[in-house]
Formats: C-alpha cells, structure tokens, sequence
C-alpha cells in the first residue's frame, strides 16, 4: 500500500470497505491488500486472477505502463517498506468471525434478525479497535463492548494475530491503518454504518466494490471447498446489490469498481491513491465542523428559508418517487411521513441557528440550481439524515 505522511504525528485510520457477491473475490483481494508486495523497478512478476487466484493471467514487467482489463489506467509502481513508511493493514474477515455452522443457519432463516445483531456487534468490535487504535490500547486491554463472549474472543484473536507482526512500533504514534472490511456488503445501509463510524472518530473511509456477474460469483462459488453459499442466495443477493454511487449518496465519494477479472498489480496504484484520498479528507459532520461554525453566519435570513424550504420540497417529492417506488403502500406512506419530518426538522434549525451556513454560499435562486452550493449543503444534510434513519 501506499505511504502516508502524517503531519499531524497521530495515528491515522481508512476503513476501507469491500463490497460484491460471494466469488466475486472480495477476500483474495483482501488478503493481497494484506500481504501483497509491490515489486521493484525491472523485476518480473506473475499477476492473479482475483476471481481465480490460482489462474496466473500473465507476466508483466514493472517498466511497462498501460491499463487493467477494465480500462483504467495504472503507473508504474516502486518497492517499498510497509515497516518503514509506517503503513500497516487489519483484515476484518466475516468469515472469520462468524462460525461456519452458524452462518448456514443464519442463511437459511428467513428471519433476517439474527444476521442484523451480528453485524451490528461486528461494527461494535471494530469501533473499538478505531478507539484502541488511535489511543494506542490493545484490544485485550478494553473494556467487552458486547454481550458475546465468544464474538469478541475471535475478534481480539484476529486482530492480535495481525498486530503481533507490527509490535516494534508500539507507541510510534506516526503510525497509520488501513482496516480493510471483508464482507458482501450488498445494502448501502450495511456499509453507511461503517462510514458513520469513520465520520464520528474523523477517520477516513473509502470503498472498493467487486463487480462479478451471478453466474461467474455461482461458478466460483462452487469450486469452494468450504463457506460455500447456496446458488438461490446469490441470485437473490445480485437482485439487491447496491452498488457504491456517489451520486445516489454524497458519502459514497471515495470508491473504486474492479472487474473480477482484474489482477491485483494493475489496480495496486489506484487502490493507493483511494486511500490516500480518503485519509487526506475525512467525513466531518456538518454539524460538529468548529471551523465552519465560526465562519458560519448567525442569523438566517427570510430568503435562505424560502430557498431552503424550496430545495427541500424538491428533494423530499424525488427521495418518495425514488425509494418508494419499491415499498408497499403503507411503507411509502411511512416513508413520506418521515420525508415531512424530517423538512420540517431541518428548516426548524435553519430558523433558529442551530445549522448554519458558511457565509460565502450564495443563497439567490439556489433552488433552481441543484449543482449550486447551496442547494447542495442542503441536499447533504436531508441525505444525511434519511441515511440515520435507516434509508
């Protein structure tokens, strides 16, 4: 991975989340972001298949320069020392966390609830890794966040395997961490929890998503000797995957698609340059930026009401037409319900100061122009909150 200078001497954190269906090569990707090496200039390397990793695609040389089966253009790439630029990678595997036997049962049931309590004590594990990382406390030494014993033993077990590797740099806190998430990840909801956690300890966030069709992921899937899924799950999940857009939700901004046939080596560079990014812009709550807050204007006048009032009408009749076009009847009618509320919520802090708005937005006619500053502030803070409400 890529070195990350770090001027503030803090320990720095990525949750790098990937996204796809079972097969898709989602964890042969993680584990080469583990282990992958980066070779030095002239040397000749065999490239993977990341669907396929015992396919070797072709030989490459490092001083060749060109583009990976999907396009997109990759540089040359230079060795380096993990240790030295101070970079180190945490696998966080679903697999390994969730028991073999117990996830068949959790696929089988129709009852989703089971698979939404785990997750969510996975999330819980890893907010305290975040917490133990940047204050440089070993999980073993933290307080249990959850009440599953055996959860949180297999989680502290992985991570202390990982960081056993790592330990020379204890208390070095120039240190930064990229904690790849290795799981299918098919809702934009499941990872937005990930991005909420990254947003409340400002740290960045970044998404990588496989792209595999369903009967390439079936294929792969069932070459597997163990975790293998039923085909009927793929199919439902490839019917339900939703796919990083930036432009369906503004966080999703730092996010690259690989084709599954794409090898490792090609993409090393741009998967470094999304980290990079990612850690050089961390998601701050509107809210919580102090900056902007003293920047911000006091009072909020009559027309920015009008405007936002404006943009918000035209944001919650598309959100409804959108989303709800899916839902039942009386689900849409909640959902419209919520849309309302949360308006009125919004204008509400609007009028009494409680959100403000940097001084150098301009507010004329704002909502007639959805790529203005302000129609887009506004659009951020409605996207925002439907996504804590769980859409």
């Amino acid at each position: 991975m890529c070195e990350i200078k770090d001027v503030a001497a803090v320990p720095r954190i990525c949750i790098l989340v990937l996204s796809g269906l079972p097969g898709s090569g989602k964890s042969s990707l993680a584990r080469y972001l583990k282990t992958g090496h980066v070779r030095s200039s002239g040397e000749k390397e065999t490239v993977t298949d990341i669907c396929n990793p015992t396919h070797k695609v072709k030989s490459v040389s490092s001083e060749s320069q060109g583009q990976s089966e999907d396009g997109t253009s990759f540089d040359n790439e230079v060795a380096y020392d993990r240790k030295k630029d101070n970079l180190y990678v945490l696998l966080v595997s679903y697999d390994d966390l969730i028991p073999e036997d117990r996830e068949v049962k959790m696929i089988q049931s129709s009852v989703e609830l089971e698979w939404k309590e785990s997750r969510e004590k996975i999330i819980t594990c890893v907010e305290s890794l975040v917490r133990g990382l940047l204050s440089n406390i070993q999980l073993k030494n933290m307080d249990k966040p959850i009440d599953d014993d055996a959860l949180w033993e297999r989680f502290c077990d992985v991570i202390q395997t990982q960081e056993d590797s790592f330990t020379e740099t204890k208390g070095d806190k120039s240190r930064s961490y990229v904690v790849v998430i290795d799981d299918n990840m098919y809702y934009r909801s499941m990872r937005y929890k990930y991005f909420q956690l990254a947003r409340k300890y400002e740290q960045g966030f970044c998404q990588v998503h496989l792209q595999c069709t369903k009967e390439i992921a079936k294929e792969r899937n069932n070459k597997r000797n163990v975790r293998r899924v039923p085909d009927e799950v793929i199919a439902t999940m490839a019917t339900k995957m939703e796919v990083p857009d930036s432009s369906v939700s503004p966080w999703e901004k730092h996010f690259i698609t690989l084709k599954c046939s794409t090898n490792y080596q090609s993409q090393l560079g741009n998967l470094d340059r999304l980290v990079q990014s990612a850690m050089s812009d961390p998601p701050r709550s509107v809210l919580e930026d102090t900056e902007g807050r003293e920047e911000s204007q006091q009072i909020c006048s009559v027309n920015q009401l009008h405007q936002a009032d404006q943009i918000l009408r035209k944001l919650v009749g598309s959100r409804i037409k959108r989303t709800g076009a899916a839902m039942s009847q009386q689900a849409r009618g909640q959902f419209a319900k919520l849309c309302s509320v949360l308006k009125s919520q919004i204008l509400k802090e609007l009028r009494g100061g409680n959100i403000l708005v940097p001084t150098d937005i301009p507010i004329m006619d704002a909502s007639k122009m959805e790529d203005s500053l302000f129609y887009k502030f506004v659009e951020a803070i409605f996207i925002t909150r439907l996504q804590d409400s769980g859409y």
